[in-house]
């Protein structure tokens, strides 16, 4: 009598098993990269509320350089972007409307140089938003100012108000205060230095990283406001 193999029905039924997760798993991708890619969408399907937004102004009195304000105003504006709720103007209209004009010259836009940008730029609303205060606290513990280890304590609060260019009122505000310590390794100047002398590296440390995530966070507080 020939001898039953005794692992073969555990065999098929091990063999039957994949198959059905392999079913499984492949009925669910579809679903799994939808709900995924669903969350990179805004679900706001409103009309877009046209807005302009001049660059970051520096009222933190650390003198950070231009090119990190406008790094940061570039960050703020794409994720005003991503909300789908706002239709924004460009960035480089504004400019030439500003240095036409000569608004802004100190950096800092007033309520009724808000007006007259609006109303040349021809949108309802500015978004006048701001470096209020910074704080950068270095702990070295081996520096001799191009390279060493630091712990950077950093605390940044921005601020915005949207300026009605018919009225002249503030119509909505949101702020936000970031604190955060980082620990590394700095090869070249440190980074508040970086931050003031717009550097090719001042916006890639640890302060500009923390100054970034809390403009992101702005962005989202304006996005739940109506007006």
């Amino acid at each position: 009598m020939p001898e039953v193999p005794i692992f073969k029905p555990i065999i098929l039924e091990w063999d039957m098993i994949k198959k059905t997760l392999f079913i499984l798993f492949v009925s669910i991708l579809p679903f799994s990269v939808s709900c995924s890619s669903g969350q990179q969408r805004s679900d706001y399907t409103g009309p877009k509320q046209t807005i302009a937004i001049p660059a970051f102004a520096d009222l933190s009195k650390t003198s950070i350089a231009r090119t990190v304000l406008d790094s940061l105003t570039d960050n703020f504006t794409t994720q005003l972007i991503k909300t789908g709720r706002f239709a924004i103007v460009e960035r480089t209209r504004l400019n030439e409307i500003l240095k036409e004009h000569e608004l802004a010259m100190t950096g800092v836009l007033g309520e009724s140089d808000a007006m007259k940008l609006g109303k040349l730029a021809q949108t309802p609303y500015i978004v006048l938003a701001s470096i209020n205060s910074l704080t950068i606290e270095n702990n070295n513990v081996v520096d001799d100012t191009v390279f060493g280890f630091s712990k950077t304590k950093i605390k940044v609060r921005l601020t915005l108000r949207v300026i009605s260019t018919t009225t002249g009122a503030s119509v909505a505000a949101a702020e936000v205060t970031r604190e955060e310590t980082k620990s590394g390794i700095h090869m070249g100047l440190d980074s508040s230095t970086q931050l003031k002398l717009g550097s090719d590296t001042s916006t890639d440390n640890p302060v500009f990283d923390v100054i970034l995530d809390a403009s992101s966070e702005l962005a989202d507080k304006l996005a739940l406001q109506r007006f």
